[in-house]
Formats: C-alpha cells, structure tokens, sequence
C-alpha cells in the first residue's frame, strides 16, 4: 500500500483507553487473505476476545465507541481499515528515524 492518505473507516470503531488500543469492526476475513491482503493491520485470531461497550458509551474514559454503530450490523471497510494502519505506522517509523 503505497498510500499517502486514508479515508477514515465509515464504521464502528471501539477505543480500549487503558489498553490504548482501537478496535475497528470489520466483515469476517479469511486469515490467509488477511495475511496476504492487509500485512499491515492487526487481526483478532481464534481465541481472543473483544470487549463492547454499551451502546452509549461514547468516551472519554475507559472502554467507549470512538465511532458508533450507525445501524444494526454496521461495519468498517477493510480496505479503509488496512490503510489507516499502514499510513499509522509508515508515520511512526518515519517519526523514529
């Protein structure tokens, strides 16, 4: 990914502030396609579990929705999602050098 920029993923997106992590909620994705599509960005594997907030629960301490579900079944794009991730950590590693 070759990506300046990212659109912002149009879904939920749960923030873990002690954990200071984000969880974007994406369509199921075979592990093999993630691995060979989206490097980039983390996946949950079998065995991990996810914590969600209540629906109300907007922040800003805590677990809370940085962006919350529009609809029932709403979800982030994964291709917006991979980029935002890759453009992360491209920054990051440019910051560090």
């Amino acid at each position: 990914m070759a990506a300046t920029r990212a659109e912002p993923p149009n879904g939920p997106i749960i923030h873990n502030r002690p954990q200071r992590q984000h969880d974007a909620l994406v369509s199921h994705t075979r592990p093999i396609r993630w691995i060979q599509e989206y490097s980039d960005a983390p996946m949950r594997g079998k065995g991990d579990q996810l914590s969600v907030p209540a629906p109300d629960l907007t922040g800003p301490t805590g677990l809370y929705w940085a962006v919350r579900p529009r609809i029932v079944g709403d979800l982030c794009p994964v291709r917006s999602v991979a980029a935002l991730v890759h453009i992360a950590r491209s920054e990051r590693l440019r910051r560090l050098r």
